[in-house]
């Protein structure tokens, strides 16, 4: 919420949000909620985008990306928009290499949104100078609550097909070590300390 509001997201536009993890997803679904038309949801596991997709069919676009290629994200973005790019692109893996490609898919004048906390890394600002980025950076959130409890009433953003694994407080030592190696479908596990 706290990112796509800084993002200034506009009906219509496009989005991409790079990592599909418990919040990029959120995000996505944010974006749309926020008026954007489609939202390209960017990560290189397939089976998490898949999960993502039947969220909002044909509005959320899985983009499967393999780190081995260099470009990968900008090529298939660029395929995707006609070489256009995107009004809004917020980055929310954490992934130095996503985060330094993420300007070149953004179109002229439109807005980057750092929400993931990569490991320090290089950035060429040349791609963002010449087509007049803006940039934003978040740290958590800011008097979302209130915003963010109403959009889910609302049933705009039902997060329930992104709980994937569920632990008893009992089971919580399990839940802990079924998250270090989960299976390429999980995306948020949660432990109920009551029912």
């Amino acid at each position: 919420m706290h990112a796509c509001t800084k993002a200034q997201i506009k009906p219509g536009e496009l989005a991409t949000v790079i990592g599909a993890g418990p919040i990029g997803i959120l995000t996505a679904l944010t974006a749309l909620a926020s008026g954007a038309a489609k939202v390209f949801l960017v990560d290189t596991v397939a089976e998490k985008l898949k999960v993502a997709e039947a969220l909002k069919p044909g509005q959320i676009i899985g983009v499967v990306v393999d780190p081995s290629q260099e470009m990968s994200m900008t090529n298939q973005i660029n395929a995707l928009t006609q070489d256009e790019g995107c009004e809004v692109v917020i980055e929310c893996s954490g992934s130095p290499f996503a985060a330094a490609e993420a300007p070149h898919i953004a179109c002229p004048g439109g807005t980057l949104v750092f929400v993931g906390c990569p490991v320090p890394f290089m950035m060429d600002i040349g791609p963002m100078l010449v087509r007049e980025l803006r940039t934003e950076s978040i740290f958590r959130y800011a008097h979302m609550y209130p915003k963010s409890i109403s959009l889910l009433s609302s049933g705009s953003i039902d997060v329930k097909p992104i709980i994937t694994n569920h632990f008893s407080f009992e089971e919580s030592v399990k839940g802990f070590d079924f998250m270090c190696a989960p299976p390429p479908t999980t995306i948020k596990s949660i432990i109920r300390v009551a029912d």
